[in-house]
């Protein structure tokens, strides 16, 4: 049997709270959140729809959800952290040596402050984005980085299944040569 978090017997709202949805459900919440009525649809969707004053809820734009889901994401990537011997390895695959490092944190007492009293290094600090620049280090390219110190992208291995599909020979069908 197929059981779903949705009934269609049942009323659903959503949920609005500073002009924005916060939510949506079978029950109505107190009285400082409006709760407007909607399908059981939109309820299973409700990340792709928005409020409109006084008591409209319709779908957002493809740009809107977009817009959104960029956002989320740099705010993911902005929680991300490395330790600074993780930052180091990466700029050292860049070709950037340790001692250009050591220079560049010498010329900005922040990042030296930075250095000196922090174990990880976390994205959203600005420092990187500027220290970078002066490295010739892209935002991506530092994006990339944090990436690969949390796993969520192995660089080293995708190269080498790109090496192989690119290398590896067609395999002829010994039929055929007979």
């Amino acid at each position: 049997m197929n059981y779903t978090n949705f009934n269609y017997n049942i009323n659903y709202y959503a949920n609005i709270k500073d002009n924005k949805i916060i939510g949506s459900g079978a029950r109505l919440l107190n009285e400082d959140i409006l709760n407007i009525p909607i399908t059981a649809e939109i309820a299973k969707n409700i990340q792709n729809y928005k409020f409109v004053a006084p008591d409209k809820i319709i779908p957002k734009t493809e740009d809107e959800i977009q817009v959104e889901k960029a956002k989320e994401e740099r705010e993911r990537l902005n929680n991300l952290t490395m330790t600074k011997r993780v930052l180091w390895l990466q700029l050292k695959e860049l070709g950037i040596t340790y001692q250009q490092l050591k220079d560049l944190i010498a010329t900005n007492e922040d990042a030296q402050a930075e250095w000196d009293l922090c174990e990880n290094l976390k994205r959203d600090n600005p420092l990187l984005d500027i220290m970078g620049a002066k490295l010739n280090v892209t935002p991506e390219q530092i994006d990339n980085m944090f990436k690969i110190a949390n796993g969520e992208i192995r660089v080293k291995e995708e190269n080498k299944e790109l090496e192989a599909e690119e290398t590896e020979p067609v395999a002829e069908d010994a039929e055929d040569e007979n």
